[in-house]
């Protein structure tokens, strides 16, 4: 029987500088799937990796699989070999290993946003539909993660529906706004409005631009409507995609930005709110340094990313306030209210879940036997539409002795086997009624002769 297990690490394990060696792009993650797949992996016993799934996110990096009797090596060696210079690879590391029902309930709390930094953050569900995603594209993606993530999100959207987790939780662009609103000045002293360069247009940029349009903040392209107070004007958005960032200027309103017409922009807006991953050429210190020593006010930069997009290296400078995600993350945990009794039945409904989908993985052994029967109940199917002579008996009995003899070696299943024995049974009532006697009466396949088989010829 195959194996689940899931190997990570979690912002409770790791500091933000060891996650962001591990994080990886959906490009990137095309590449290093198929390689845990690879035919050179099977081991001397015959184990090998099934399904494999990666979740990457700015909290976590976990890899899902589904293993196939004993494995000689270490089954993340693929990302060892991809991401030599992880820390978080290293034998010593803390991190967490689970398998087969305590991955299910894992999941399930990941996705439902139990463990996330702020309970009830919606972006996780999303973000484990991707890696699903992105695990199917790859092919690598099998029955069981495919089943696994669907009960995982049915959760999500229980917890989500029946809980009201969520309620009152803004996500990260709300943090994000508190923290430019510090900058506003007062509309009354000052009219001079605060200036904000957006880096990215992926999933995180569109969430903090939707969060400050709908708070009042202006757009900087001319024409659009303004708020009646505007103390925050986004200046533009610079994506490394052209064509992402054309699109996000479409639909959002704000003007997409070269690289040179960024680098203007650095030396007179107030903020950057970076939502890429991985380095950015035009936060280095390459690049900021000069503008910095020019700036006479200090430059906010909100680094959402993860790897991060600022050179750590900045981090302390002069003329540079930088915060970081896990600091936006503690922001947040301190000004959110949760209630406990929404968080005692969010636990309850990724409970009810778990226990929904260990009794499938229970019934795992029987899928063979079950397409056995149905292979089976299709041939006699066959056979009484062409009017051949069926087997006397033999298919029910054969069924039944095999559910029996199951059952016996494991106990758990005993419910499974004569719940799937029913559904065999019932699919075969559905055969069409035909006359075979020789008085044209209709007759059906399974009450004819003996009680559990067919003992009706031509």
């Amino acid at each position: 029987m195959p194996t689940i297990h899931v190997y990570g690490i979690d912002n409770s394990r790791a500091p933000l500088d060891v996650r962001e060696e591990l994080a990886f792009s959906e490009a990137e993650l095309y590449e290093v799937l198929p390689m845990f797949l690879a035919p050179g992996r099977m081991s001397q016993h015959g184990g090998h990796v099934r399904e494999v799934m990666l979740i990457s996110t700015c909290n976590r990096t976990e890899v899902y699989l589904v293993t196939e009797g004993k494995l000689d090596s270490y089954p993340l060696e693929p990302i060892r070999s991809y991401r030599p210079q992880a820390r978080a690879m290293h034998d010593l590391c803390l991190r967490y290993h689970l398998q087969d029902a305590e991955v299910a309930a894992h999941l399930f709390a990941v996705a439902s946003a139990l463990r996330s930094e702020v309970p009830g953050d919606t972006q996780i569900a999303n973000q484990v539909a991707g890696a699903a995603r992105a695990a199917r594209y790859a092919g690598t993606l099998g029955p069981v993660l495919e089943h696994l993530v669907a009960c995982a999100l049915r959760s999500a959207k229980r917890v989500r529906r029946e809980t009201g987790l969520a309620d009152g939780n803004s996500g990260i662009g709300s943090a994000v706004l508190r923290n430019l609103r510090r900058l506003a000045p007062l509309p009354a002293r000052h009219p001079k409005s605060v200036q904000v360069l957006l880096l990215g247009a992926g999933t995180m940029a569109e969430g903090v631009a939707t969060h400050l349009l709908r708070s009042g903040t202006r757009s900087g392209l001319p024409g659009r409507a303004e708020a009646a107070v505007p103390a925050i004007t986004i200046a533009g958005v610079w994506a490394r995609d052209k064509q992402k960032a054309t699109r996000f200027s479409a639909r959002f309103g704000i003007p997409s930005r070269s690289a040179q017409e960024s680098v203007k922009l650095l030396a007179h807006v107030d903020a950057v709110v970076g939502a890429c991953r991985g380095r950015v050429p035009l936060l280095s210190e390459r690049m900021l340094s000069p503008l910095l020593a020019e700036r006479v006010e200090p430059l906010l930069v909100l680094d959402l990313g993860v790897p991060r997009n600022l050179d750590p290296v900045l981090a302390q400078r002069d003329g540079l306030q930088a915060i970081f995600l896990d600091q936006l993350h503690q922001q947040m945990r301190e000004r959110t209210r949760i209630r406990k009794d929404a968080l005692a039945r969010a636990e309850h409904i990724v409970a009810e879940e778990s226990a929904r989908f260990e009794t499938w993985w229970d019934q795992w052994p029987l899928r063979p036997i079950r397409a056995e029967m149905y292979a089976s109940l299709e041939t006699v199917l066959a056979k009484w539409r062409s009017r051949s002579p069926l087997p006397c008996g033999n298919f029910a009995w054969h069924c039944t002795g095999r559910l029996k003899r199951l059952s016996v070696r494991h106990p758990r299943l005993l419910p499974g086997c004569w719940r799937s024995t029913n559904e065999i049974f019932r699919s075969a009532r559905r055969l069409p009624i035909r006359p075979i006697d020789g008085l044209g009466r209709p007759q059906h396949p399974l009450k004819n002769g003996e009680p559990y088989g067919y003992s009706v010829s031509n």
